[in-house]
């Protein structure tokens, strides 16, 4: 495991505010937690801190100690976190920010001297910590940002007493442009007129949230029931745990023993760096995402809560797709039936869980995570066809992601592996395998050569893994939603400025060809200065995703190789990715930003008549998550046919769950890019 030289703190907790109801346990959460990180450092990290504490955190304070020592004093070889635990709220926004802000509120920290009236200090707001973490991030650190506070005052006090809200109560008042910190460098108009994204960058940075947007973070005697229960889960896990289960294992933790509280932990990324949350904690080493679930028990049901439900696949019963595999201490592996599931998490049966210990977290396998059975056919001569479904069969648990059933009509298959002989780059004829459609030759990824080696096959079922979780998101739905219709949601496409209409199904779209990028001689087909937005048609909030569904480059190895891939998901075109929307209100896909998409060469080389983009919106009516969603796809096939003898998969993030409330629907829009050098 690697792990950066240096953990460089900044930790702030604020129990006595200047002008504001105060608090009670956010210095002693700052200090059981500054303690236990320093106490439990990896082997060979050293570690430098500061902290401000009460009237020490003034706004002024806070942001000198951000520049002066945290953005002063980082190197890469650093892992700058800061930790605030105090009073959240939300003030009234500038017009300029209402494309941005679809509740029309800005979000921020209270300091020390943060007031309502005239004279006293404004919000550390989200776009000031933002400015302040691109400056940072700059210094090419590790950047994690906690917050054990609350985020708006649109929510109400619980009504038992033995819990505190750490939040304002009604939003503070639109400040002055010359009182955000960016003032002398960052116009009003500058943001108008080429948007704050643009402006501002958002850093490579990783932020743990204690509760999402509308709920209250609470405190009660032992302090911040978030800080209480992240040091708990770093101290069971010994701190090896990644980002995401850690948010996940906090949630159903604060579920499982705060039974009179709402209170959903949230993880965020930062744009472009979604891999990072399955990190393990403080570490930098790029980790995977496996197919699996964590359990803890749940006090006030007397069950154990698995964190997955219908929406990841999972299924009622006791039949072998439904039991969910759960490793023990000893070594063994106990099993357990789904008693109930909801749609973002299950209760399992009592019979076989006697052996767990409740105070315990523990991992679970299933296996219709995240996946569907996908119908595969096989082409080729016999030797080839039966060497592929006996290594299948013998290496079937390593990919877990995939359940496949064997099918001979190529027509009922959803993919169709294929032997084939073609010329190589040398002019010989090589043997490949190549994935396609059925009744088609078009490869879908990226060539293996040599059609029988354990190498080439486990780079053909890695790139079906991916293909599985991809065509699951694309089939993803609620046959059982009776309110949420497709009226409910308005998903408008709009091109260079023109509406090209709501909620098609496929819209088709003509690209341009651009001069003089050209490849084989041919000119690029480009779409340009396309805009996406979802509007609210409920009469109720909803809880709106969207994830992108397509190609994606980024940027593979030490030498910044750009790699193409296809069937991507990537759920960070709507930020946050889980919005929101009040109804009649409106978000945009890229922050309002237009959207751009080159065609890859592969779709004239080969010759597709268009290449699909789809967008996924998910609309709930409670919260959930799709962070996981988040997968690079598989490599895209080339021309001419690779030289590659069998290379092992590049190791690129897998596609995992998201987890929604009881009440959703899903809806799949495509976008159709005509290929303008398609040959008939």
């Amino acid at each position: 495991m690697r792990y950066p030289q240096r953990l460089l703190g900044l930790f702030i907790g604020i129990d006595d505010f200047k002008y504001v109801t105060d608090l009670g346990g956010c210095v002693k959460d700052i200090q059981k937690v500054k303690n236990y990180l320093i106490e439990n450092l990896p082997e060979g990290m050293d570690s430098k801190v500061k902290t401000l504490f009460n009237q020490e955190a003034s706004k002024d304070a806070i942001v000198g100690a951000f520049n002066d020592f945290l953005i002063q004093e980082a190197t890469e070889d650093d892992v700058v976190l800061m930790y605030f635990s105090g009073h959240g709220a939300q003030e009234e926004a500038d017009e300029v920010w209402w494309s941005i802000e679809a509740d029309k509120g800005l979000e921020g920290l209270c300091c020390h001297d943060t007031g309502f009236g005239p004279g006293t200090a404004t919000l550390l707001g989200d776009k000031e910590l933002r400015f302040l973490i691109s400056k940072l991030a700059q210094k090419g650190c590790d950047i994690i940002t906690i917050f054990d506070a609350c985020h708006s005052g649109d929510a109400t006090r619980t009504s038992n007493e033995s819990y505190k809200a750490r939040r304002l109560t009604g939003a503070l008042p639109k400040r002055k442009w010359e009182d955000f910190i960016f003032s002398d460098q960052i116009s009003r108009e500058d943001v108008a007129r080429l948007g704050w994204n643009k402006l501002v960058p958002e850093g490579r940075h990783l932020q743990l949230a204690a509760c999402e947007d509308r709920e209250l973070a609470y405190e009660n005697a032992f302090g911040g029931v978030f800080t209480h229960n992240l040091i708990q889960v770093l101290k069971d896990t010994k701190g090896q745990v990644s980002y995401f289960d850690l948010q996940s294992k906090i949630k159903f933790a604060i579920k499982g023993a705060e039974g009179d509280i709402t209170q959903t932990p949230q993880v965020h990324v930062a744009y472009g760096f979604e891999g990072e949350v399955f990190k393990q904690f403080l570490s930098r080493d790029p980790k995977s995402a496996p197919n699996y679930g964590n359990l803890s028990y749940n006090m006030a049901r007397s069950k154990w809560i698995f964190d997955k439900g219908e929406i990841h696949g999972i299924k009622v019963g006791d039949s072998s797709d439904s039991l969910v595999a759960i490793p023990l201490d000893d070594g063994k592996t106990t099993y357990a039936g789904v008693e109930s599931t909801e749609s973002g998490f299950s209760i399992l049966a009592p019979q076989n869980l006697s052996k767990l210990i409740n105070s315990k977290n523990y991992t679970g396998f299933a296996k219709g995570l995240f996946n569907t059975i996908t119908r595969i056919a096989v082409e080729g001569d016999t030797a080839t066809q039966n060497a592929i479904k006996e290594f299948y069969e013998a290496k079937k648990d390593a990919f877990r992601g995939i359940r496949i059933e064997w099918v001979e009509e190529e027509l009922m298959a959803d993919f169709v592996i294929r032997g084939v002989e073609v010329k190589g780059p040398d002019g010989a004829l090589d043997n490949y395998i190549v994935i396609t459609n059925p009744e088609d030759h078009k490869p879908l990824t990226f060539q293996v050569r040599g059609q029988r080696s354990e190498k080439s096959l486990e780079t053909v079922f890695a790139s079906l893994e991916m293909l599985s979780k991809w065509h699951f998101v694309k089939l993803l739905n609620n046959p059982n939603s009776s309110s949420l219709t497709a009226n409910k949601i308005e998903f408008e496409i709009f091109h260079k400025g023109n509406s090209l209409g709501t909620n098609n199904s496929i819209t088709v779209i003509q690209p341009e060809l651009v001069a003089p990028e050209s490849v084989d001689g041919l000119q690029v087909p480009v779409v340009r200065d396309l805009k996406i937005s979802i509007k609210n048609q409920d009469s109720r909030p909803l809880y709106v995703a969207c994830i992108y569904m397509g190609a994606f480059e980024e940027e593979v190895g030490d030498y910044g190789n750009t790699v193409s891939f296809g069937y991507a998901l990537k759920p960070s075109i709507l930020q946050p990715q889980v919005t929101i929307l009040e109804s009649g209100h409106t978000t945009h896909l890229a922050g309002g930003e237009a959207l751009s998409f080159n065609m890859n060469p592969h779709y004239w080389q080969f010759n597709w008549p268009s290449q699909k983009i789809g967008f996924k919106v998910i609309a709930s009516r409670g919260v959930f998550d799709v962070q996981a969603y988040d997968s690079l796809g598989v490599e895209v096939p080339v021309f001419p046919w690779p030289d590659r003898s069998g290379e092992k998969a590049l190791s690129f993030e897998k596609a995992r769950n998201v987890e929604s409330a009881a009440e959703w629907q899903a809806w799949t829009f495509w976008v159709e890019v005509i290929n303008p050098h398609f040959k008939s």
